[in-house]
C-alpha cells in the first residue's frame, strides 16, 4: 500500500516483468527514492485462483528465472547479474541431475519426483538454447521483449 501521490512520483509496475518480481521491483525504487518500505511475514494474501504455476511448472520457472534476471539486470551491477545467471544455470543443472537420479532410484513411479525433473529440465534447455523468448507461460503479452535497456516504468524510474 502506497498514497497515491508516491505513486504518482514512483511510477507503475515495470511491464517487463510479465509474472514475479514486479512487486519487488517497484520496492526497489520505492526505498531508492527514500521511502520507508516494510516487510510484514504475518500478513497473508488469499488468492483465489492461482493455478496457472500448477498447471504449466516448467514455463511457469522459466518466467521466474527470466523476472530474476530481469531484476539483477535492472537493479545490480553488470558483474552482479553475471554471476547471478551462472549461479542459475549450475543450481538448475544440479537439480536437473539430481532429480533424474531420484527419477531413476524409484523407477520413475513417484509422480511428483517425475514432474520436478521435468520442470528441471524445461529450465536447463531454456538455459542452454540461451533463454529463447518465446519460451514460458502461454498467453504472454505482446511486446513484453524490449531492448535492453528500454524501460517502461514512468516518471521515477532510475534503474541505474
Amino acid at each position: 500500500m502506497l498514497p497515491r501521490l508516491g505513486l504518482l512520483d514512483l511510477g507503475l509496475l515495470d511491464e517487463d516483468f510479465f509474472f514475479y518480481f514486479e512487486e519487488i521491483e517497484l520496492c526497489w525504487r520505492a526505498r531508492r527514492m527514500g521511502a520507508e518500505v516494510y516487510y510484514l511475514p504475518a500478513a497473508r494474501a488469499i488468492h483465489g485462483q492461482g493455478q496457472t504455476a500448477d498447471r504449466f511448472r516448467g514455463p511457469a520457472r522459466v518466467e521466474y528465472q527470466r523476472s530474476r534476471l530481469t531484476f539483477f539486470r535492472k537493479t545490480r551491477s553488470p558483474m552482479t547479474y553475471a554471476l547471478e545467471s551462472i549461479v542459475l544455470v549450475v543450481r538448475t543443472l544440479i537439480n536437473s541431475i539430481s532429480s533424474a537420479v531420484a527419477v531413476a532410484a524409484t523407477l520413475g513411479l513417484n509422480a511428483r519426483l517425475r514432474v520436478r525433473a521435468r520442470t528441471y529440465w524445461y529450465q536447463l534447455c531454456w538455459n542452454a538454447l540461451l533463454r529463447p523468448a518465446d519460451w514460458g507461460l502461454p498467453g504472454k503479452c505482446s511486446g513484453r521483449e524490449r531492448p535492453e535497456g528500454n524501460n517502461s516504468v514512468r516518471k521515477g524510474a532510475n534503474h541505474g
